[in-house]
């Protein structure tokens, strides 16, 4: 449901019969998560998918306000990005507020099993989480610098542990504004088995 909000976005061609059943699923998930602290994590996921479906999110979303501080990471980051995505940037957000506070000093945020698959490990997908949320709700790519350094050095050491894991990292690096400009050029080069596939020089666009 929540990928399917996200495609629908930008103008992928959806199958609605089955995204009206999913989003009804989510409603229906919805009212059993909230009742519960021990699935607040879910149950800010699946407010999420909802607001990127276009749902009235509203009520949902103060309950989870009032429950901010017992929030892990990768929930706190899902109720700022659902908040993000109904009303904007919020300088007030209890959500990003929580988030910045718990960010380490190496820029990373700490290791948080994620709602939406609690079997992947470490500390990448509760940062990048955290990182796009805050920079959503309007942080300075300065600010974040740390962060983003601490997520190229986890890739460049293999630790973006699985497809999941690396959609994320790259939906939040893509928030940030393109520090390439018209006139310089990036080198890509690929190898498989010792055998160059790539190697080449391309324009970066700005």
């Amino acid at each position: 449901c929540y990928a399917m909000g996200r495609l629908r976005r930008i103008g992928f061609p959806l199958d609605e019969g089955l995204a009206r059943d999913l989003a009804e699923t989510l409603r229906e998930l919805r009212n059993f998560w909230g009742v519960d602290d021990s699935v607040l994590g879910k149950y800010a996921f699946s407010v999420l998918a909802l607001a990127e479906n276009g749902e009235d999110v509203g009520a949902e979303l103060e309950r989870l306000r009032g429950s901010a501080e017992k929030l892990g990471v990768a929930g706190c980051a899902f109720a700022a990005l659902a908040e993000w995505r109904v009303s904007g940037a919020r300088a007030d957000s209890p959500f990003v507020r929580r988030l910045k506070a718990l960010r380490g000093a190496d820029g990373a945020w700490p290791a948080d099993p994620i709602p939406v698959d609690e079997r992947i490990p470490g500390a990448v997908v509760p940062t990048a989480l955290a990182l796009e949320a805050t920079l959503c709700h309007g942080s300075a790519p300065a600010e974040v610098a740390e962060t983003v350094r601490w997520l190229l050095a986890q890739q460049q050491e293999f630790r973006w542990e699985s497809t999941l894991a690396t959609a994320f990292v790259v939906s939040a690096l893509a928030r940030l504004d393109p520090p390439a400009r018209e006139g310089t050029e990036w080198r890509i080069s690929a190898r498989l088995g010792g055998e160059a596939w790539v190697d080449e020089s391309v324009p970066a666009l700005s």
